[in-house]
């Protein structure tokens, strides 16, 4: 078995968590093709470059579930985002509510995301994550277009 130095480990590259730079969830040049994954030998590399997008998804899903009147609560109450919690996103109307809807996604997941080769694939990033439930339950009635998902 082979064991590196840290010093002789090549340096991790750097990927601006921009959609712009990183080339979009589809390719810039063809936007038939997704997300490519593999753009280099090396696994750190595709890693890295895969964790900046899912940033980028991530900021972009934050975004559209706080414009719909979503904010994040973190449990238990009170804990900041430096003490263990777990955040859950919560409606402005949660204390006087008649109902609740709650979803519990996957603890592997990110918080509001589905599933990022849904979000990647034709549906966009509305279906691959919370926003159409959200959409649904608030009763919004704003259209989605295919090039804004």
């Amino acid at each position: 078995m082979f064991v590196f130095r840290k010093e002789d480990i090549p340096a991790d590259p750097v990927f601006p968590a921009e959609l712009e730079k990183l080339g979009q969830i589809r390719k810039i040049v063809d936007p038939a093709q997704p997300f490519q994954f593999k753009i280099n030998r090396n696994d750190r590399w595709n890693e890295v470059q895969r964790e900046a997008m899912n940033a980028c998804i991530r900021d972009i899903v934050y975004s559209r579930l706080r414009d719909l009147g979503l904010g994040t609560l973190r449990l238990p109450l009170m804990s900041g985002a430096a003490r263990p919690n777990v955040p859950i996103m919560v409606s402005k109307n949660l204390s006087s509510a008649s109902r609740i809807v709650a979803v519990f996604g996957e603890p592997v997941q990110d918080l509001g995301i589905w599933a990022y080769r849904s979000i990647g694939g034709d549906d966009g990033i509305n279906v691959g994550s919370a926003v159409s439930l959200a959409k649904a339950v608030l009763g919004s009635t704003e259209p989605s277009t295919t090039m804004t998902k």
